[in-house]
């Protein structure tokens, strides 16, 4: 009975460290009762011979089930609390150990351990406020802390119990359902550490566009405060050429080219008249800046109303249309010469959002633009096709349309790729 007793008492002991450690009070509850009445059951079947001795750590999984029906946290994360609960009471347990160790002389090593656990749940009870349990529910939050100390537990339970059956040379049922939740455990966490890497490469795309915004928009203050100083200069000269120019149709001739000239050199400034998106905007005006670095006339039509899109994510957008920024940037680069151009077209209607980039190329036949999707195929030469590729995969999630056509322009050959993305996606979607 005495046994029983203590080993309820480190178990209530769990429970209150538990209930610190998430800033609770411990009440009575129908909860408590299940889990106090199922222990007691089953440390009652260990007695009498049911179960092994060597089973009792299922009592601390089903207070790890207790913590989730109780709190309703994250499976990782009650994981994390209750194995620091589970150490916090075992350092307390070492702690009294010594001075109750004194009352080994009077009681029974029972009665010791029963003292011990029964001062502990005291303990917790009256330090409830105390800021250690603050810092250690901070350092359950950390991320990478949970999934480590939860593929550790498993891995380490799951060790024992394989180890168990092995030396037993036979599967005992309390062993067995152990080793089913721990590998049902085991394949929520694969789970949670997929969804996890997949959020880290999503925010480290979040902060590469973030990063590149910031330094577009760093250049807009630039260009904005030496448009301001070149105003003034532009007005004196257009307002002083009468003074050397005879005739008036010269004279409007002259000013004409003068005006399309500054218009030409501040051509990307346009951006931001015709995308109302910023973090788009900010991309497109650093992207179209650095193409031009490059000496391409590239010309733009743009057209995007909304403030904000969500019909894409803006990062999965941006990336899009710099993979087809990028493959037309290099194929002018290496077969244009002299004659550099890339025309972008981006119009946003009610129903869909049209992407379109094209660039002088040569006659490429269908069966060739299909091939240029594959993963490592290019016209660009061996293992260069991964943007493509990459957009295919983008097109699989989004669905959208993806066309690839051939267009004569005086008399040359431009190719077109183009991808339209439906506010309302629409499956069927294809290349063509």
């Amino acid at each position: 009975m005495i046994e029983l007793i203590y080993l309820l008492a480190e178990i209530l002991s769990v429970v209150i460290c538990i209930f610190n450690l998430n800033n609770k009070t411990i009440k009575i509850s129908i909860n408590i009762l299940i889990l106090i009445s199922v222990d007691v059951l089953y440390i009652t079947l260990i007695n009498n011979g049911y179960f092994e001795k060597k089973s009792l750590p299922v009592i601390y999984v089903l207070i790890v089930f207790f913590s989730l029906l109780e709190f309703k946290n994250k499976l990782t994360y009650t994981i994390c609390i209750c194995t620091t609960a589970f150490i916090f009471v075992t350092a307390l347990q070492m702690i009294m150990f010594l001075p109750a160790s004194l009352l080994s002389f009077i009681f029974s090593e029972e009665v010791v351990v029963l003292v011990i656990n029964s001062v502990n749940c005291l303990l917790l009870i009256l330090t409830k406020k105390f800021s250690v349990y603050r810092k250690l529910y901070d350092l359950c939050k950390v991320k990478e802390l949970k999934v480590f100390i939860c593929a550790a537990i498993v891995l380490l339970l799951m060790s024992y119990y394989l180890y168990v059956i092995k030396v037993k040379n036979k599967v005992q049922m309390d062993a067995y359902i152990t080793c089913l939740v721990l590998i049902v455990m085991t394949m929520y966490l694969i789970l949670r550490w997929q969804k996890s890497h997949h959020e880290v490469i999503v925010k480290d795309k979040q902060i590469e566009v973030v990063r590149k915004c910031k330094n577009s928009f760093e250049e807009l203050i630039n260009i904005a405060r030496k448009n301001q100083h070149d105003f003034n200069n532009h007005i004196i000269a257009i307002s002083g050429m009468h003074n050397v120019i005879d005739t008036y149709e010269e004279l409007v001739n002259e000013q004409k080219k003068y005006i399309g000239e500054i218009n030409n050199r501040n051509k990307i400034n346009k951006v931001l008249l015709g995308v109302n998106e910023p973090i788009l905007a900010g991309y497109l005006f650093g992207k179209l800046s650095s193409i031009k670095e490059y000496g391409i006339d590239i010309e733009h039509t743009l057209s995007v109303l909304s403030n904000k899109i969500d019909y894409i994510t803006i990062f999965d957008l941006n990336e899009i249309i710099g993979i087809l920024l990028d493959n037309a940037t290099e194929a002018v680069i290496s077969e244009c010469g002299e004659n550099k151009k890339i025309h972008l077209e981006l119009e946003e209607t009610d129903i869909r959002l049209k992407i379109s980039v094209s660039n002088p190329s040569e006659y490429l036949k269908q069966e060739r633009i299909l091939e240029m999707f594959k993963t490592g195929k290019s016209t660009k030469g061996k293992n260069r096709g991964l943007g493509l590729a990459k957009i295919k995969d983008y097109q699989e999630h989004y669905g959208f349309d993806i066309l690839v056509d051939n267009k004569q322009t005086n008399n040359k050959n431009w190719i077109c790729f183009t991808i339209i993305i439906l506010k309302k996606i629409s499956s069927n979607s294809k290349v063509t």
